[in-house]
């Protein structure tokens, strides 16, 4: 079974014995959605072992979020958290764990 970044079956193999699964992979619109997606966690999707390499990395550069955004302030309003959010967007390609989209190559 091949299931795209969404969620939804690509292609599902239906035999029970040998056979092969084959979709066409849109990676231009996996590095669009990491990017612009406000309600996702693509962290949660990695293999068990990328965490501790990714971790590593980020805990060097400061934590990937700011902790504790709530508890001494009113929560933000959209236009702060997206700015939070735009920063930690930056802080995984600049790691090198997310690709900007080609639109996106200059923009940092």
């Amino acid at each position: 079974m091949i299931i795209d970044y969404t969620g939804r079956i690509l292609h599902e193999c239906a035999t029970a014995g040998d056979g092969y699964a084959a979709a066409t992979i849109n990676i231009e619109a996996l590095r669009e959605f990491r990017i612009d997606s406000k309600f996702s966690n693509c962290i949660l999707d990695l293999r068990v072992e990328q965490y501790k390499l990714i971790c590593d990395a980020l805990m060097a550069m400061g934590g990937i979020y700011p902790k504790n955004l709530a508890m001494k302030e009113p929560p933000r309003r959209h236009a702060e958290t997206d700015a939070i959010f735009a920063r930690v967007v930056g802080k995984l390609v600049d790691l090198g764990i997310w690709t900007r989209p080609e639109r996106d190559q200059g923009r940092r």
